[in-house]
C-alpha cells in the first residue's frame, strides 16, 4: 500500500518518542501490504475497527493511540487522516 500524508505520522512520533517504534513498524508493515479488501486488513490487524468500505481504525499500544485511514484497495492506497491519543 501507498501511504499518503505519512508527514501526520512523524509530526506525532516527535511529540510521542515513546510510541516512536510501534507507528514505525506499522508503517513498515502496512507500506508492505497488499489489501484488496477490508477483511485482509483485519487478518493482519484483528484489533483494527473497519469503518464502513473505506475506513480502518488502528489501535496502537494498547488502545492507547489510535491511526485513522482511508481506503482505497483498488489504488492501493492508504491515506491517514488521524494519528492521536485515545483522548484525542
Amino acid at each position: 500500500m501507498r501511504i499518503l500524508r505519512a508527514e501526520l505520522l512523524w509530526k506525532f512520533i516527535k511529540k510521542h518518542r515513546n510510541v516512536s517504534s510501534y507507528l514505525r513498524a506499522w508503517y513498515d508493515e502496512v507500506t508492505a501490504a497488499q489489501w484488496q479488501k477490508p477483511d485482509d486488513a483485519k487478518i493482519q490487524y484483528p484489533r483494527c475497527s473497519i469503518v464502513g468500505n473505506d475506513r480502518i481504525v488502528f489501535r496502537v499500544r494498547g488502545n492507547n493511540y489510535r491511526i485513522v485511514c482511508r481506503v482505497s484497495y483498488a489504488l492501493q492506497i492508504i491515506e491517514i487522516r488521524f494519528v492521536g491519543t485515545h483522548a484525542d
